[in-house]
């Protein structure tokens, strides 16, 4: 039990944009689509876009590093920073800054 509380603590203490991400149907690859913002502060995230990017580092390659077990995450990935994120909405790229936040409980 206490690992699990080891665990929570850790998650909670790393930076999230707060939303839950929605991955598509199974064995189809596709960047994730932003679903539902838990979040207290307001983004210019909206339902339903796209993530292609996050600092210029195309999703895939952060997934795969990822994998890895070696994740590339940007150098100011920290509680409160503001970070660039790259998005498709409808059927146009756009870039968005996202700040930063606790996870989510």
């Amino acid at each position: 039990m206490a690992l699990c509380g080891i665990v929570f603590f850790n998650l909670y203490q790393m930076p999230s944009d707060g939303w839950l991400m929605d991955r598509g149907p199974a064995g189809r690859y596709e960047s994730p689509k932003f679903e539902v913002y838990f979040g207290k502060i307001s983004t210019e995230i909206e339902v339903g876009d796209q993530l292609l990017a996050v600092e210029g580092q195309a999703f895939e390659h952060l997934e795969a590093q990822a994998a890895m077990l070696n994740p590339l995450r940007p150098s100011n990935w920290e509680i409160g920073q503001t970070v660039r994120y790259t998005l498709l909405r409808d059927g146009r790229m756009i870039d968005v800054d996202v700040v930063l936040i606790r996870s989510p409980i």
